[in-house]
This record gives structure tokens, C-alpha cells and sequence, in this order.
């Protein structure tokens, strides 16, 4: 069956069809609006900006992420716009990977949009953690993330009304992340991007989201899912040290990304009594000597140390607690051959950390 497209190669949908979920990129007009309505204002950065819509046939919420497609790179964008979208389709569901529904474009506005589920209204991780931290709500943005990243606008001190316990929600996204992550490698994709701010809130889970940088690998190249060279990115805070050195890669690039995310969930957890600092920029209640974080693969051995102990000597870890640094550790490990895989976190493993409230001292 022929599909009739538009001049930059969008499907052009027959008027009164209202597709949902598809891999087609589809091109709407003023005389045939997009199948979703605006519900309200979620968030807004760089890129563009994050909604919330409703769908005009089914009532169901989705977010709706809107990215400008003008400019001189406006061909480069929309491609990797599309790319990003076929890549995440493609993915089998998963109750902590962000999913997309469909995308769709508006050539006489220059915008394009990727609708996700679920709304994720908690936010993104890193601007939770930091809320956690100081208690503050107003919206943050974190130095070392800001490109890309949206200015979460939900009033998170109103975590009971969004159905959100936010100690139970750390305490459990070590399991989901560690499960989302096993997803993605099973299918054959490296993320290439995991930070807390790439990880949303919603209903007391923590989800993988935002896979701009992802890779689908297939064929031949599926059994390695490997790359080199430069990696063509500006940020090397969450990197493994084999990316910073521009070496040969694979999927055990993700499960350093994910230690360095722990780390900061571990000492928010843990706050003045944490041996590591990812924020020094931050005010602390005490003066104790901590590892001071700017580039995680620069510290891998004293963050690892660092993670054993509290800062207080007198002060013991329940048993799971420092199973779970050393579980940590054991993602930090310099070399990707000795460090842990992410299916061996969610083996045993994710039954441990999904144990980790009732550990907790």
C-alpha cells in the first residue's frame, strides 16, 4: 500500500484517520491537526518544551516533548529526531524505560513532537535528589547536565499528591534502573547517556528515559554491541574511563554511567554522614573530609573506598547497605572486563537491592 509523504519525507496522514502507534513520522496541518490536545505546561528547556496532552479519541494522558526543527541544521535534526523515535518503538515495554507512542511534525511551525508514556510528573532524578537534599522547590537545573535537561515546574513538595513516597522511591530505583537497563542490552541497544538527569519520576519508580544518544545495534554487530573513535560528546562527568579515552566500548559503558547515578542516590540517602560528594558546590552540614566528585572516572578508587564507610567511624552500615556500596563499587571497576554486567545485577542482585528499606540504619 502506497503512503504519500510530504517534502521532507513525513507520512501524510488521509484526513479523519487518527493514527496512534506506529513507526511512521506523520506530517499534520491547520486543516488536519494532530490526533492530541493540550492539557497543560509540564516543563521547558533548550530544546523546546514538555506537555501534557490528551489524546482527542482514546482520553488518555500522554507527555508530549516539542522540539524546534528550524535553523541550518533543521535536516540533521529532524533525522536524528526521527532516529531517536524509530530506536525507542522499537523497544519492548518495560515498566521502568520511558516509552514512545507515535511522533509527529508540523512543517509550517517547524516543531516536531514525541509523545511518551507515561507522564512522568515527579520530575527528573537529578532535580528530585537535590529537592530530597535541601527540601527546596524551586526548579533546578544541575551545572554539569544543563544541555538538554527541562526545568521540572510540578510542585514536588506535594509528594503525597502525586503519589509519590520519595524515600521509598530511592530506595527502590536501584532495582528498576538496574531492570531497565537489562531491558535495553537485551534488545541490543546501549543507552550511551545514563545520568540523573536522563531518569524520570513516576509513581514511586524511576524510569531510563531520553535516548538521543542511544544506539540500536543489529546484524553482525548486535553480538559485540561495541563502537570506538570519538565519541562526539561535551559532558564527561557520567562517562566510563574507556569513553574518555576514546577506546574500544560496549554495553558495559551503561553500567558505569548507572554506578555513578547510585552514587548520588546512595549519598543522598545518606547526606551528612555520605564519604563521597558529587555536589561540592553544595553547602554541607559538616566539615568532614569527603571525595570530592567533578569527573567520576577520575576517582573511580576513592569513590569506591569512600562508599564502605560512613563519615562518622562510630556509626556501622546495616548489612545491605554495604552490600549495596560494594555492589557500586563493582560498577566503577576501571576495567569494563572485570565490571559488573547488568544482567547480573538483576539476577540475584535486583532481589537484594529491591530489599534495601528494610537494611537501611
Amino acid at each position: 500500500m502506497s503512503r504519500s509523504t510530504d517534502g521532507e519525507g513525513y507520512v501524510l496522514p488521509k484526513p479523519g484517520i487518527t493514527p496512534y502507534k506506529g513507526d511512521d513520522i506523520v506530517a499534520y496541518t491547520s486543516n488536519n491537526p494532530p490526533p492530541f490536545e493540550y492539557v497543560r505546561h509540564l516543563g521547558a528547556g533548550r530544546f523546546g518544551e514538555v506537555t501534557i496532552v490528551r489524546g482527542k479519541k482514546n482520553r488518555q494522558l500522554y507527555a508530549c516533548k516539542t522540539f524546534k526543527t528550524g535553523g541550518k541544521q533543521a535536516d540533521d535534526l529532524r533525522q536524528d529526531l526521527q532516529d531517536e523515535f524509530r530506536k525507542v518503538r522499537r523497544m519492548t515495554a518495560s515498566r521502568y524505560v520511558v516509552q514512545a507512542v507515535s511522533a509527529y511534525a508540523i512543517p509550517h511551525k517547524g516543531t516536531f513532537h514525541l509523545i511518551l508514556e507515561p507522564v512522568a510528573i515527579g520530575g527528573d532524578l537529578e532535580s528530585f535528589l537535590k529537592r530530597y537534599r535541601d527540601a527546596s522547590s524551586s526548579p533546578l537545573v544541575s551545572p554539569h547536565t544543563e544541555h538538554g535537561n527541562f526545568k521540572e515546574t510540578t510542585n514536588t513538595d506535594r509528594w503525597d499528591e502525586l503519589n509519590i513516597n520519595p524515600l521509598q522511591t530511592l530506595f527502590n530505583s536501584f532495582g528498576g534502573l538496574a531492570a531497565g537497563l537489562y531491558s535495553l542490552h537485551r534488545q541490543n541497544m546501549r543507552h550511551r547517556d545514563i545520568k540523573p538527569a536522563n531518569c524520570l519520576i513516576h509513581k514511586g519508580r524511576v524510569l531510563l528515559s531520553d535516548f538521543g544518544f542511544a544506539r540500536l545495534y543489529e546484524g553482525a554487530e548486535k553480538y559485540a554491541m561495541e563502537s570506538s573513535g570519538d565519541p562526539g560528546i561535551k559532558n564527561y562527568r557520567y562517562r566510563a574511563p574507556e569513553v574518555v579515552r576514546q577506546l574500544h566500548r560496549g554495553k558495559e559503558t551503561d553500567v558505569f554511567s548507572l554506578g555513578c547515578t547510585f552514587v548520588e542516590i546512595f549519598a543522598s540517602l545518606l547526606g551528612d554522614q555520605s564519604r563521597v560528594d558529587p555536589w561540592p558546590e553544595e553547602p554541607k552540614g559538616t566539615q568532614a573530609r569527603r571525595v570530592k566528585i567533578v569527573y567520576y572516572s577520575k576517582v573511580i578508587d576513592a569513590v569506591s573506598e569512600a562508599l564502605l564507610a560512613p563519615v562518622n567511624p562510630r556509626t556501622k552500615y546495616a548489612p545491605g547497605v554495604l552490600k549495596l556500596a560494594k555492589i557500586i563499587g563493582r560498577m566503577l571497576v576501571d576495567d569494563p572486563a572485570k565490571r559488573i554486567k547488568a544482567e547480573e545485577l538483576t539476577g540475584q542482585q535486583l532481589h537484594e537491592l529491591g530489599d534495601l528499606q528494610t537494611w537501611w540504619a
